[in-house]
C-alpha cells in the first residue's frame, strides 16, 4: 500500500497559545478556547469549556477552529485524544495543549482522519514518550505521520460503521442532556419560581414568599457533606483484581476508561453508589456528578442526605445555576477553588411538601435511571467501535456491502 506524509493532504496543522494572564483571561461568554480536557477519544466535551474576549481571541485568530477540523491533544496525559470539532460552536479558539488537524478534503475525509489518528494511537503514545520528560507531540511528528493514500470513496468505506456507531453515542448523550435539563427546567419552576401555584396562598420567609404550608431549611439539615480518601498513588493498580474496588476520580466522569484505577477494599475507603450525589471539591468546584461506584478520592465529596426521600430534590437543588455560581465563589477564598463542609454552612433552600415531594422524586429518579441505562448502552457501543476500529482500518474486514441498523 502507498502512503503519504499528513502534511501533504492537510491544509492546517498547529496549536494555540493560552491568553497572557491564563485563567484571569476567562470570562462568562465569548470566544470558546479548547483546552485538553474538551478533547475526548471519538467525542467533544463541554465540560470546563472556558471563554476568552475578542483582544485575545484576536491574537490567537492563526488557531481559528472550523468546521471539519480534527482536534489532538499534544501533551500531558491526555495526549493523543483526537475528535472532530463540533458544528454547533460554530467558531473557537485551541490552547497550547491542542492541535489543528485540517484535511484538505478532496483527498482526506475528516471522519477517515479521526478514525486513523485513533487507529495509530499506540503510535503517537510511544512518539510522545519518547525522550522527554513530559508526553508530547510535536508539530514535526504530527506533520510526518505516515497515512494510507486511497480514495474518498475507500476512506468512507472503512468508517461508515465506525461513525454510524459513533453518531448513537452522540444521540444517546443528547437524550442525557435534555432529560438532565428538562429535570432541573421543573425543578426550577415548581421550587424557585413556584409556577403551578401562583393561584394559591404565599407566606413570607426569610427567603421571600413562598407557598402556603411550605418551610425553609438549611442545606445542612438535610445532608451531611463526606469527605473522599486517597490511598498513596504506591496502592494504585490498573487493571481489576479480587479484594481491589474502583477508585473514582473527578477526571473519571469526563473521560473514556483510559484511566481506570483500583485500591484495596479498606475500611477507611468512602463509598459511594452510581446513584449518590458526588460534588467537585477542587477545579470545577461545586460541580454536582452521579454515574460511577467504588471509592471516591479527596478531590469529591459526597452529598449524603440524612433522609433517602429528599436525595433527588437535593440533587437538582445543587445543580441550579445560581446555586452553582453561589458554591464556586464561595469556594475562591484560597488560591484555588476549594470545596468544605463550611462552604454549605450558608445555604438555604425551600422545601416542600410532602405530596409534592414525592411527585418529583418520582420524576427525577426516571430521569437518572435512563441516564445510568443509556450511560451503560454508551460503554458497550464504544467498546464495539473500539474493537471493530483495528479490523476496518487495517482491511481485515470489510462491511461496506452490509446494511446495518444501529
Amino acid at each position: 500500500m502507498e502512503y503519504k506524509t499528513l502534511k501533504n493532504i492537510t491544509l492546517k496543522i498547529a496549536s494555540g497559545a493560552t491568553p497572557r494572564g491564563g485563567q484571569k483571561v476567562y470570562i462568562e461568554n465569548g470566544m470558546p478556547l479548547i483546552r485538553s480536557q474538551n478533547v475526548l477519544d471519538f467525542s467533544f466535551s463541554k465540560e470546563g469549556l472556558v471563554f476568552i474576549n475578542q483582544i485575545n481571541s484576536e491574537q490567537l485568530s492563526n488557531v481559528k477552529v472550523e468546521k471539519n477540523d480534527v482536534l489532538l491533544n499534544i501533551t500531558g496525559d491526555s495526549v493523543a485524544r483526537a475528535c472532530i470539532f463540533p458544528e454547533e460552536l460554530k467558531e473557537a479558539r485551541v490552547n497550547q495543549h491542542v492541535m489543528i488537524v485540517r484535511p484538505y478534503s478532496k483527498v482526506m475525509d475528516t471522519n477517515y482522519l479521526l478514525c486513523y489518528l485513533q487507529y495509530i494511537k499506540p503510535h503517537l503514545l510511544q512518539l510522545a514518550s519518547g525522550g522527554a520528560t513530559r508526553k508530547a507531540l510535536t508539530k514535526s511528528m504530527v506533520e510526518n505521520l505516515s497515512v494510507p493514500n486511497i480514495t474518498i470513496e475507500e476512506q468512507r468505506k472503512q468508517t461508515n460503521l465506525l461513525m454510524l456507531i459513533n453518531e448513537k453515542i452522540k444521540n444517546n448523550n443528547k437524550i442525557i442532556s435534555n432529560l438532565e435539563n428538562q429535570a432541573q427546567a421543573i425543578f426550577k419552576s415548581w421550587f424557585v419560581d413556584f409556577e403551578p401555584f401562583q393561584d394559591g396562598e404565599f407566606v413570607e420567609s426569610e427567603l421571600g414568599l413562598i407557598p402556603e404550608g411550605w418551610t425553609v431549611v438549611e442545606l445542612l439539615e438535610l445532608v451531611d457533606f463526606v469527605g473522599g480518601s486517597q490511598p498513596p498513588k504506591s496502592e494504585h493498580i490498573y487493571d481489576m483484581e479480587p479484594g481491589y474496588v474502583r477508585f473514582i476520580q473527578n477526571r473519571d466522569y469526563n473521560s473514556s476508561v483510559d484511566h481506570l484505577t483500583y485500591i484495596k477494599e479498606n475500611s477507611k475507603n468512602k463509598m459511594c453508589t452510581r446513584e449518590d450525589i458526588l460534588m467537585d471539591k477542587y477545579g470545577e468546584a461545586g460541580k454536582i456528578r452521579f454515574g460511577l461506584a467504588g471509592a471516591y478520592n479527596v478531590a469529591l465529596a459526597k452529598i449524603d442526605p440524612l433522609d433517602i426521600k429528599n436525595r433527588e430534590y437535593i440533587r437538582r437543588f445543587l445543580e441550579q445555576e445560581h446555586v452553582q455560581r453561589y458554591i464556586y465563589n464561595s469556594s475562591m477564598a484560597s488560591t484555588r477553588p476549594s470545596v468544605s463542609k463550611n462552604t454549605l454552612t450558608n445555604i438555604k433552600l425551600v422545601y416542600p411538601n410532602t405530596n409534592l415531594l414525592e411527585t418529583f422524586t418520582v420524576l427525577s429518579e426516571w430521569v437518572v435511571n435512563i441516564t445510568l441505562r443509556k450511560t451503560d448502552e454508551n460503554k458497550t457501543l464504544a467498546q464495539l467501535r473500539d474493537t471493530l476500529l483495528p479490523k476496518l482500518m487495517s482491511g481485515e474486514i470489510d462491511v461496506s456491502n452490509i446494511s446495518v441498523w444501529i
